[in-house]
C-alpha cells in the first residue's frame, strides 16, 4: 500500500512540475491579442526549430504568440491563405510553405526557420 502512495505521489509531483513546460508547445492565444501569428505543421523540421527554440527560451513568456497548426485544422489553413495574401512578398504559386511568421502591428511576414528566429531574436533584445 505505502508503495502505491509513494507512486501515486511521485506521479502527481511529475505532473505539477513538468505542467509550466507543456505551455511553450501546446497553447495559442486569440490572433486579435498576438504580437506574432506562426503558422506550422506537424512532420515540418523547420517548424519543429521555431517551435523548439521559443519553448528553449521562453518566448511564448516574453512575446504574445498565436500557434496556428495547418495541418488538420482547415479553420487555420483559410486564416492562413489570408494572411499569406496579405504578404505580397511571398510567392503562394505552391502552397501555402511553413514556417510563416505575421507580425501583427507591421503586418510583416517571414518564411523560413533562421528569417523566423532572427526576427524572434530582435524582439526579445
Amino acid at each position: 500500500m505505502r508503495r502505491i502512495i509513494r507512486l501515486l505521489v511521485i506521479v502527481i509531483l511529475a505532473i505539477l512540475l513538468l505542467r509550466p513546460y507543456r505551455r511553450s508547445s501546446n497553447s495559442t492565444i486569440p490572433d486579435q491579442s498576438a504580437t506574432l501569428i506562426l503558422f506550422w505543421s506537424s512532420g515540418c523540421p523547420h517548424c519543429e526549430k521555431v517551435k523548439e527554440f521559443i519553448a528553449s527560451n521562453r518566448l511564448d513568456q516574453k512575446i504574445k504568440i498565436s500557434f496556428r497548426q495547418l495541418n488538420y485544422r482547415q479553420g487555420n489553413q483559410n486564416e492562413a491563405e489570408a494572411y499569406y495574401r496579405r504578404c505580397s512578398s511571398l510567392d503562394t504559386t505552391q502552397g501555402l510553405v511553413v514556417p510563416m511568421a505575421f507580425l501583427t502591428k507591421t503586418a510583416t511576414c517571414f518564411l523560413g526557420d533562421q528569417a523566423i528566429i532572427d526576427q524572434l531574436n530582435s524582439m526579445v533584445k
